[in-house]
């Protein structure tokens, strides 16, 4: 079987958030949402989880899928989308990793209260 690299892109400048409450405006996050473990732990995740889908391995395919993930007021991910895909099995294991996520230590508003919030995260998908 070939040997499979799995390379996860995971930088503070890569994701964003914004606060997804009505009664707060975007600029309302004071804290950043966080992976528990923070970006070693998320790449850890990643790479013990991610199964390279049998489908995209015998046709080769790779590529960067792009997900936003919401993060609501415990840390959990209550929704996962595909911003720019890949190919319909990348795109779906991207989904259900992410789907599998432990909770996050949740976005901050300037009083130190919780707030849902966005993260958008590109997962890369190589082939060695």
């Amino acid at each position: 079987m070939k040997n499979i690299g799995l390379i996860m892109l995971f930088s503070l400048l890569c994701y964003t958030s914004f606060a997804q409450t009505e009664e707060k405006p975007a600029a309302a996050i004071a804290v950043e949402p966080t992976f528990v473990g923070g970006t070693e732990g998320m790449m850890n995740f990643l790479s013990e989880n991610i199964k390279y889908p049998k489908e995209a391995i015998e046709s080769n395919t790779s590529g960067r899928v792009y997900v936003s993930l919401v993060i609501n007021e415990a840390g959990k991910v209550i929704e996962v989308e595909i911003l720019r895909g890949v190919s319909n099995s990348l795109d779906l294991e991207a989904i259900r990793v992410c789907e599998k996520m432990p909770n996050w230590n949740p976005a901050r508003d300037g009083d130190g209260n919780a707030v849902k919030s966005e993260v958008k995260l590109p997962i890369a998908f190589t082939l060695d």
